[in-house]
């Protein structure tokens, strides 16, 4: 990784970039490698925000273990097999999709190149398990479909084989997000999230400083590139 400290040229020969698609454009003619080095230190830099996430997400069921319902609990919630199950070990009838840990979190950079006069994410969080999205997020908007179906969704009997099935919406999902609410540390905070971006906002101007810092080099080894010509 390279150093993190700007390297500064003559003024006079600066390049001065109004969006990041000229920026790629112009590192990939002069050093294509820098690119992917580039999006490497983006990982670098977003690492400790996603240490962070990691930590802020429950290690149990955010609405306690089927035990609890049965000594007077409000809800199973997320102590199931299915889909939405807190945690890897407790997915059984996933059918083709994949499970992840409650507390995985990936870092992402883009892949596509940005389109000119659009904003782009240069690096971004995501959170993979979806019973983690669904306790993180659930009650964001303040409306729960009462009509309609859900949207299809594959999953595996027990013992049998893997389904397609629908449900009748009826305003599923009112009741878990008052409980998961109830609470005053799991109420909904900045940005709509019980977790992920009140974690996230803790390293906020760390990574931001260090991510102009790191499109300074970059700024930089264009800069040098024009002083050699």
């Amino acid at each position: 990784m390279p150093s993190l400290v700007p390297i500064r040229v003559d003024p006079k020969l600066s390049m001065q970039f109004t969006d990041y698609r000229g920026l790629i454009n112009d590192l990939k003619m002069i050093e294509p490698t820098s690119v992917k080095q580039l999006k490497k230190d983006y990982k670098i830099i977003a690492k400790p925000t996603a240490q962070e996430v990691r930590r802020a997400i429950p290690k149990t069921y955010p609405l306690g273990a089927r035990k609890d319902k049965r000594a007077g609990g409000k809800s199973s919630g997320f102590d199931h097999s299915g889909r939405t199950a807190w945690g890897k070990q407790a997915v059984m009838n996933m059918g083709n999709s994949k499970a992840y840990p409650a507390n995985s979190v990936f870092i992402q950079t883009p892949s596509k190149r940005p389109r000119k006069g659009r904003y782009v994410s240069i690096a971004r969080l995501k959170v993979n398990s979806a019973a983690t999205a669904l306790a993180d997020m659930t009650g964001r908007g303040g409306q729960f479909d009462t009509k309609g179906m859900s949207r299809a969704h594959d999953i595996r009997l027990f013992g049998g084989p893997v389904v397609r099935r629908q449900y009748r919406l009826n305003g599923q999902g009112r009741a878990l997000a008052r409980n998961l609410s109830s609470g005053a540390s799991n109420k909904l905070k900045s940005g709509g999230s019980r977790y992920a971006w009140p974690a996230a906002e803790k390293k906020q101007e760390e990574t931001r400083k260090a991510m102009i810092q790191r499109l300074q080099i970059a700024y930089d080894t264009i800069n040098r590139n024009l002083a050699g010509k």
